[in-house]
């Protein structure tokens, strides 16, 4: 379900409705940090401060440094190359 927000979050940013993207990432994040899904919540971190950075909003580096740190303690190699590229 958590992955499921993301991809609306990411539909919501594509089509430019600002507010619901933040909730659809927020929802998404809660959810998988519920869980415990350091992977999955990281991804949604990742999307969500790249997201954050294009408007300009500075929680965005927050969001990116969590998602590379845990990217990093998952050896997420592909993630961590997306993230940085």
């Amino acid at each position: 379900e958590g992955q499921a927000w993301r991809a609306l979050g990411a539909m919501h940013a594509a089509a430019g409705r600002g507010s619901e993207t933040g909730a659809a990432f927020a929802r998404s994040l809660g959810l998988l940090e519920d869980l415990d899904d350091v992977l999955e919540a990281a991804r949604t971190r990742s999307a969500w401060g790249r997201w954050l950075e294009r408007q300009g909003d500075p929680r965005a580096s927050a969001l990116l440094e969590a998602a590379r740190q845990a990217f990093e303690r998952c050896h997420a190699v592909l993630d961590l190359g997306l993230l940085t590229s």
